[in-house]
């Protein structure tokens, strides 16, 4: 019922043209032309479709793309996804609270939190499909199940090449916190990944580097320079995190700070967001 009022909802928004060309129509037309063989160049945005933000799972649209070209199918799959992790959620409570109870209403708190209305109201975005995927990872986690934890790791990394930080950092809790040795492999697989990613941007945008790390300059150049810059800056970064006036004055600081409390990888994607330049 929740995921056919969420659909409900975005397809009235669309039709009623409240929908953007930034991001929906980059998405619509760079999956429209995969799926019918062209080359994704989009021209709302100047660049090719994973030039802007590398998100391989957008192949997944292709299939569906050929029966009925329309972003409802962009509707259908983030509402899926966003509920599909009411799943991991309650199975984290249950087993740590041990009240089905408790579960139960973390997991309706997950699907009503107005984060995810915001999110799914905001047109289409590959990222929001990650959020099963890092949920489950964080499950696998907590049992201590290590191919889970890889796969859901895996999926999460096809949704956008910034997801790399939130599996680094999970992975390094399950290093340095549960002493579980393989989150020291998933951690450089997502490092690996995050390099293969940015290079692959930058090459389809015909640029030296992809234009997101620009961002970053005021910490660094490169990803290597930018982390230096950041560790070595301390006082800097903290005051980033915590007093950034473009999260501090906004409406929504309870909300955008929750997530630290909700997810281990909340903290990594708030400080990635928090840490650029506008």
């Amino acid at each position: 019922m929740w995921v056919l009022l969420m659909v409900g909802i975005s397809l009235r928004r669309f039709n009623l043209l409240s929908a953007q060309a930034f991001d929906l129509g980059i998405f619509q037309q760079g999956v429209w032309l995969l799926a019918n063989g062209y080359s994704p160049f989009v021209t709302v945005r100047g660049w090719h479709l994973f030039a802007d933000h590398f998100s391989p799972i957008l192949f997944i649209f292709i299939p569906f793309y050929r029966i009925w070209a329309h972003p409802f199918w962009f509707f259908l799959a983030q509402t899926i996804a966003l509920a599909l992790g009411t799943i991991p959620v309650y199975r984290l409570a249950f087993r740590n609270t041990g009240n089905e109870r408790y579960a139960l209403l973390l997991s309706l708190a997950y699907l009503l939190h107005p984060a995810a209305c915001t999110m799914l109201f905001f047109d289409f975005h590959p990222v929001l499909l990650s959020i099963p995927f890092v949920l489950w990872a964080i499950d696998a986690l907590d049992e201590g199940r290590p191919i889970p934890f890889a796969i859901a790791s895996f999926f999460a990394l096809l949704c956008r090449e910034d997801v790399s930080v939130s599996v680094f950092c999970l992975s390094l809790y399950a290093l340095l916190v549960r002493r579980k040795v393989w989150g020291g492999a998933t951690a450089i697989v997502s490092v690996l990944w995050f390099l293969l990613a940015t290079k692959a941007m930058a090459f389809l945008s015909g640029e030296e580097r992809t234009a997101y790390l620009s961002l970053y300059s005021r910490w660094g150049n490169t990803p290597l320079q930018i982390v230096l810059g950041i560790l070595t800056h301390p006082l800097d970064a903290l005051k980033s995190l915590f007093l950034c006036e473009g999260h501090f004055t906004q409406p929504g600081l309870p909300f955008h700070w929750s997530a630290i409390t909700v997810l281990p990888a909340g903290l990594a994607g708030m400080a990635l967001k928090d840490m650029t330049e506008g």
